[in-house]
């Protein structure tokens, strides 16, 4: 058993959810929050609580091949390349500072995910115990085989920032507007 493995007891409650305030996250950044995040780093010439904790190296991406190819094609699309108006240089720089400290997984297969196209992330969640994916897809969201595993970005940083100052300022986040889509409950 690898050594990330040794300490899953702290990064997990009684229930089995996943703890934001551990000092060894390993985050599975869904498409969807990528070119979201994104789009607003650039719209705000600054990165996003997500993006910065990934690219400074607070969290840990985990990736795969089919992960990585989805972003690549994602950010590449004419429509989403009319918003960001950025060329591929800045694609492969964004996308290659992520994964220069990611963790690069070649995982079976895991259960099934409620959506096909989002198996690549379920086969990430099975292959490490202690990851967290974040994503805005409802489906994922509330499917009960990874609950409190799977968490919208903003829940996510909520409890982070609350349970462990270092990994955010509190002043940094925005409140909910509503719980709805948060597994915690928060």
């Amino acid at each position: 058993m690898r050594q990330e493995h040794s300490d899953l007891e702290s990064q997990h409650d009684a229930s089995g959810t996943a703890n934001p305030a551990t000092a060894s996250i390993r985050l599975i950044i869904d498409t969807n929050i990528l070119v979201g995040d994104w789009l607003s780093s650039l719209a705000r010439a600054r990165p996003t609580p997500i993006l910065q904790g990934a690219l400074a190296g607070r969290w840990q991406c985990l990736v795969s091949d089919a992960l990585l190819e989805e972003w690549n094609e994602v950010l590449r699309r004419p429509a989403i390349r009319g918003r960001h108006r950025q060329d591929d240089a800045a694609i492969d720089t964004l996308i290659d500072g992520l994964v220069q400290r990611a963790v690069r997984l070649e995982p079976p297969r895991g259960p099934r995910a409620p959506d096909d196209g989002d198996q690549m992330l379920w086969d990430l969640l099975a292959a490490e115990p202690q990851a967290v994916l974040l994503t805005l897809d409802a489906l994922l969201l509330r499917n009960r085989r990874m609950r409190g595993r799977v968490w919208s970005p903003d829940a996510w940083l909520l409890a982070a920032a609350g349970n462990h100052t270092s990994f955010i300022s509190p002043a940094r986040c925005v409140p909910l507007a509503s719980t709805a889509g948060c597994p915690a409950g928060c």
